[in-house]
């Protein structure tokens, strides 16, 4: 982990994604701050309960310029509000889209009290996987936010 914290520095980026599999598929995200040599923290975490990849689902990715914001997009108040604050702290995703630049859309759907569906639009259009995502015991470690529970 700390070999992945200096390259994360290397490159200037401040999160390490490391995704954990579970026979075979993903299993958990697991989201680290990086702020400076040594082992990084975890901040948040997401249990991956279903994967669809676009290409099942018969929609692609457009070209992207490679500077776009995430914005995440609530669909009720729910968990999926909770699902919006950890995208926020994990990823420096925006609530509400920038006015200039173009942006990916996390729109964030409650299917129950701990769990989400979450599809991606860019200009409208469908793109990217599908995933349901559970609310581990703690989701939020540090940084503000919520405790999940």
């Amino acid at each position: 982990m700390e070999e992945l914290a200096r390259e994360a520095i290397i490159r200037g980026a401040d999160r390490i994604v490391v995704v954990g599999e579970r026979r075979g598929n993903p299993g958990i995200i697991r989201v680290y701050a990086v702020e400076g040599p040594g082992r990084p923290d975890n901040i948040v975490s997401f249990i991956v309960k279903g994967v669809s990849l676009s290409r099942e689902r018969r929609w692609g990715l457009p070209s992207l310029r490679g500077d776009e914001v995430l914005v995440a997009r609530p669909l009720d108040s729910g968990v999926a509000a909770e699902f919006a604050d950890a995208f926020v702290i994990a990823f420096h995703a925006r609530l509400k889209p920038p006015e200039a630049a173009g942006y990916v859309e996390a729109v964030i759907e409650s299917l129950d009290s701990r769990t989400v569906a979450v599809t991606f639009r860019y200009g409208g259009a469908r793109v990217g996987p599908m995933l349901r995502l559970g609310k581990p015991a703690e989701m939020v470690k540090r940084g503000g936010g919520f405790k999940g529970g």
